[in-house]
C-alpha cells in the first residue's frame, strides 16, 4: 500500500506503464467513458484494483486544487493488454458497443456462460439492474411459447464484475455517453429536477398499458393482450425514452425533462409531452411533425408483470393438466375422436357433421387448446369451465367456400372454436359458444340454442389403436406399433 501511494504520488512521466487496457465500464467520477485506452501502472491482487493514468484530455481537479493523474480502478473494469497496440486495436472492435448499457426487466433474469438457453447460470440480475453490453454474439434460439423469442444474445458485464452472456429479449438497451448519477448534481438537474418529487415517483414508476388495470382487477387475464415488453420506460440515466406498444414502438433520445404545468412535462428534443392524470395513471402524447398525434395511457400494478402473466400461464397449465389426466382420448360417434396432446396441443378427427357450420375445412383439424377462459357465475352448476382451440389446416383445398373462415388462397387458416366443458362418468360434454357471445377470455352467454357434444373415454393402449399425432412445426407423434 506504502508503494501504491507512492506511484499515485508521482506524475505520469516519473512512471512507465506495465501495459495498456481498455476501460470496460464508463469511470462517472473521472468522466472517462468506456472504450478509452489508458497507460496501466499497477496491478494490487490484494485490493483487486488497477492503478491506471487518465488521458490529458480528461484530466480534471481535485477538490484540494492539485490535478489527480492516476487513480484506482476495480479489476473487472479493465480489459488488460501488454502492447499498446493490441489495446487500440480491441478497443476499435468495442467501439459499436462502448456506450451501450442494459436495463434488466425481470428480476432473476439469468446470466450463463454460454449463449445457449441451457449454459450454467453464473448470476442472478435483480429487475432494473444495469449491466454493460461488450458483444453482440451467435448463440441458441430461445424459445417461447409460440416460437422463438424476439432478441440476441449479448455478452454482458455486471455491475459487480461478473461477465457472462445474457439473452436480449428482457433488456432494455439504451445508450450513455457520460454517467448523469456520479458526474455532477448539476448534469442530474438538467436532465430532470430532482427536487421534483412528483417526477421522480413516475420515472421510478413501471408503467404498462392502462388496459392492464381492468384485467387486474376482475382477475380475467388476456394472455393474447398482455406482454412485458409493452409500456412506457423514460431512462434518466440513459437520456432515452422507449415506447412500447402493440402497434407501435419507437425510441427517443432527449435533453432533458421540463415541466409544462402542473403535473405536465415534456421531453425536450422529442415531441413527447406526459401528465399524471391520477396518482396511477400516465397520458403521454406524441405530436411528430407532419403526422397524426398518438395518444397513450398508462396505469400501476400493485404486482411485477412478469409475475403476473407467469402466474396466469401456470393457472392455464394446471387447468390443462387436470383436463388431459382425466383422459386424452375422447370419442363420439357423431362427432368423431379429439384427444388432447402434450405441450397444450390437441387432434380432431372425424367431425364431418361439424362440416361446415362449426369447422371450415376437412380432414384432422389440429392446434392449440386454450385453457381457462372465465364463465357466468350462473353456468359454474352446470360447467366446470371452458376452453377455445385454436385451429390450423394443415391441407390445402379443404375450406368450404361458404365459410366465412376459408381461405381463397389454400393456405390453412387459424380460428378459434369456444366450448363449455364437464366431465362426468367417464364422459366429456362440450357445449359450443359462438363467437358473438365470447369476449376476449371470457363466456358472455350460452346460444339460444345450444350445441351439445358428447364423448366417451377412449382406450390409449390394448383394443383400440390411437392415431398418429400432430404435434405442430411438421413433427408427428405415431404410436409405436404404427411405425415402419
Amino acid at each position: 500500500m506504502i508503494v501504491l501511494g507512492f506511484l499515485l504520488s508521482l506524475p505520469l512521466s516519473c512512471t512507465r506503464p506495465m501495459g495498456w487496457g481498455v476501460v470496460l465500464w464508463t469511470i462517472d467520477a473521472h468522466s472517462i467513458p468506456a472504450g478509452t485506452v489508458v497507460p496501466v501502472y499497477i496491478r494490487s491482487n490484494i485490493d483487486k484494483v488497477w492503478v491506471i493514468g487518465i488521458p490529458k484530455e480528461l484530466l480534471s481537479k481535485s477538490p484540494a486544487g492539485e490535478t489527480q493523474d492516476k487513480i484506482e480502478v476495480p479489476l473487472w473494469q479493465i480489459n488488460f493488454f501488454k502492447q499498446k497496440s493490441k489495446a487500440q486495436q480491441w478497443a476499435a472492435s468495442f467501439a459499436p458497443f462502448a456506450s451501450l448499457y442494459g436495463e434488466t426487466l425481470q428480476d432473476g433474469l439469468p446470466i450463463r456462460d454460454s449463449p445457449d438457453n441451457n449454459g450454467r447460470r453464473v448470476y442472478r440480475l435483480r429487475e432494473g439492474q444495469i449491466v454493460k453490453i461488450l458483444a453482440s454474439v451467435k448463440g441458441s434460439p430461445v424459445m417461447g411459447a409460440d416460437g422463438p423469442l424476439p432478441g440476441e444474445w449479448l455478452q454482458v458485464l455486471t455491475d459487480d464484475g461478473v461477465s457472462g452472456y445474457c439473452f436480449s429479449y428482457r433488456l432494455r438497451i439504451f445508450e450513455k455517453q457520460v454517467a448523469v448519477s456520479e458526474k455532477s448534481q448539476a448534469e442530474k438537474t438538467q436532465k430532470g429536477s430532482t427536487t421534483d418529487e412528483e417526477l421522480e415517483l413516475v420515472l421510478g414508476s413501471r408503467w404498462v398499458p392502462l388496459w392492464y388495470r381492468s384485467m387486474y382487477e376482475k382477475q380475467m387475464v388476456d394472455l393474447n393482450r398482455v406482454s412485458e415488453k409493452w409500456g412506457f420506460f423514460p431512462s434518466l440515466e440513459g437520456g432515452i425514452v422507449h415506447i412500447r406498444m402493440p402497434d407501435f414502438e419507437k425510441s427517443y433520445r432527449f435533453t432533458s425533462i421540463e415541466r409544462k404545468d402542473e403535473h405536465t412535462w415534456y421531453f425536450a428534443g422529442t415531441p413527447i409531452q406526459m401528465r399524471l392524470a391520477e396518482k396511477d395513471q400516465l397520458d403521454v402524447e406524441i405530436q411528430e411533425s407532419g403526422k397524426e398525434r398518438r395518444f397513450f395511457q398508462y396505469t400501476l400494478l400493485p404486482v411485477a408483470v412478469e409475475d403476473w402473466i407467469r402466474q396466469e400461464e401456470e393457472r392455464r397449465l394446471a387447468l390443462y393438466d387436470q383436463l388431459r389426466n382425466e383422459g386424452s382420448l375422447w370419442r363420439s360417434p357423431t362427432y368423431g375422436t379429439l384427444s388432447f396432446l402434450p405441450e397444450g396441443n390437441f387432434q380432431w378427427e372425424d367431425y364431418e357433421v361439424l362440416f361446415p357450420q362449426i369447422i371450415p375445412f376437412r380432414g384432422p383439424a389440429r392446434g392449440k387448446v386454450i385453457t381457462g377462459l372465465y364463465i357466468p357465475e350462473e353456468l359454474l352448476s352446470l360447467y366446470e369451465g371452458a376452453f377455445q382451440l385454436i385451429l390450423s389446416s394443415p391441407q390445402a383445398g379443404t375450406a368450404s367456400e361458404n365459410s366465412p373462415q376459408s381461405s381463397s388462397s389454400g393456405q390453412g387458416k387459424e380460428l378459434g372454436l369456444t366450448f363449455l366443458y364437464t366431465l362426468q362418468n367417464s364422459e366429456l360434454i362440450l357445449e359450443y359458444v359462438p363467437s358473438s357471445a365470447v369476449d376476449g377470455v371470457q363466456v358472455l352467454r350460452r346460444a339460444p340454442a345450444p350445441l351439445i357434444l358428447r364423448f366417451q373415454k377412449g382406450e390409449t393402449s390394448g383394443g383400440i389403436e390411437p392415431p398418429p399425432f400432430f404435434l405442430g412445426s411438421g413433427r408427428w407423434l405415431i404410436p409405436e406399433n404404427r411405425r415402419s
